[in-house]
């Protein structure tokens, strides 16, 4: 908001002294006065429409680069993971990511998307999901419009991809070994 307001205030600043400048250039001689005053006004219009055009395309442009994408997103989260910054995974993510993504499930997380790509996000509304590809495996990385941002949506990541239980896998193993024998 503060960067619009700035961007919004030079542009006046610059129109109004573009405008002083050009009425000083063009002063019209005293007998031109009634001819010059309607030039004037035409031109301080024209200006005015200007600056409101320019202003709205920088602040459209603003905007645009305030809030990037799903897939710009996407490359934030997978920077963070592959760096197992907790802190940043969970800010990067929506409400209640704090509760899935801590210490001992970063190295999970890591392990299965640390080394991927993002590809081309397919938005649906509020929602987004991003293939991110590591190795021959690809995910889809659920993002939520939460504000102007997109955010990874730990929660129904772990829904759709939820947590091998290592505990479990090597008693699956050993009763194996055991009927095997």
């Amino acid at each position: 908001m503060l960067r619009k307001t700035v961007w919004i205030g030079a542009l006046v600043l610059a129109g109004a002294t573009m405008a002083c400048d050009d009425a000083a250039e063009e002063a019209p001689a005293e007998g031109e006065a009634a001819a010059g005053e309607e030039g004037g006004e035409e031109a301080a219009a024209e200006g005015a429409e200007g600056a409101e055009a320019a202003e709205g395309a920088e602040g459209a442009e603003a905007a645009a680069e305030e809030a990037p994408g799903p897939d710009a997103a996407c490359k934030t989260l997978i920077e963070a993971i592959k760096a197992k910054k907790v802190e940043d995974v969970v800010a990067a993510s929506t409400e209640g990511a704090a509760d899935i993504i801590n210490d001992k499930s970063i190295e999970g997380i890591a392990a299965s998307l640390g080394e991927a790509t993002c590809g081309e996000a397919t938005v649906d509304g509020d929602s987004a999901t991003v293939p991110a590809t590591a190795g021959d495996v690809t995910r889809e990385i659920p993002f939520a419009k939460v504000e102007d941002a997109w955010k990874f949506d730990a929660k129904a990541y772990a829904e759709k991809y939820p947590a091998e239980d290592k505990g479990k896998k090597k008693k699956k193993k050993k009763r194996k070994k055991k009927k095997k024998k």
